[in-house]
Order: structure tokens, then C-alpha cells, then sequence
């Protein structure tokens, strides 16, 4: 369990302090934080992947090609939910949309729940 706080926990949590210390330097509207909270899940969930299938444990528990296809499969999902909310911003960059941030935010929370997933399976069993 203590892989799962150090690999995610922390870095989601210290994500969160240092957005609030750039909240106070840069203030954002409510909708555009949340929609880049998102993005920057995506983009933590793509560095995580990296740490959790190097990880001894996860690749025991999985077969190894079997773990470099999730690990491949977990970048590709934070890489392209990334490329998602980029084109939302891009393409909604005039308005604030609730849908847009929400969407975002559910995609980065998705995207980060894939590494989660391995790192608390790896736990358990």
C-alpha cells in the first residue's frame, strides 16, 4: 500500500499545493482550473505509468510482455485524452463551457486511474 501513496498519492497531492500556490501568482477562472487539472492529470498519469512498470512486483504479478502492453496501453490512454482536452481547449478557447472542464477533469482522473489500478492490484495480490 505504501507504493500507492508514494506513486500517486504524493504527486497528486503536491500537484494540487502547487496549483494553488499558481492560482495565487495567476488567477484562472474556476472552469479554466479545472480544465487544466485535467490536462495535467493526463500528463502525471503518463509519468506515473513509467514508474509503476518498472516497478518488480507489477511486472511479477503480470506476465512481462503482458506488462509492456498495459504500460503502453496506460501512456497511450494519458497521451490521448491529453490530445482531447487539448483540442476542446483549443477549439472552445472563447467560451468557458462547463462540459469541456467537466470533461476534463473526468479524463484526467480516468487516465490516472489506470497506473493506480496496477499499483494497488500489485499490492493485494
Amino acid at each position: 500500500m505504501i507504493k500507492f501513496y508514494v506513486s500517486v498519492i504524493i504527486p497528486v497531492a503536491v500537484y494540487f499545493v502547487m496549483s494553488l500556490i499558481e492560482k495565487l501568482a495567476k488567477p484562472l477562472s474556476l472552469r479554466n482550473s479545472i480544465t487544466k487539472a485535467g490536462w495535467d492529470l493526463c500528463l502525471l498519469a503518463m509519468g506515473i505509468t513509467g514508474g509503476v512498470f518498472v516497478d518488480d512486483a507489477v511486472i511479477g504479478r503480470l506476465s512481462h510482455p503482458t506488462a509492456i502492453v498495459y504500460a503502453i496501453l496506460a501512456f497511450l490512454t494519458g497521451l490521448g485524452f491529453a490530445t482531447v482536452i487539448t483540442h476542446l481547449q483549443s477549439k472552445y478557447k472563447d467560451k468557458e463551457l462547463w462540459w469541456v472542464s467537466l470533461l476534463s477533469i473526468f479524463l484526467g482522473i480516468v487516465s490516472i486511474s489506470f497506473p493506480a489500478y496496477f499499483i494497488l492490484s500489485s499490492c493485494f495480490y
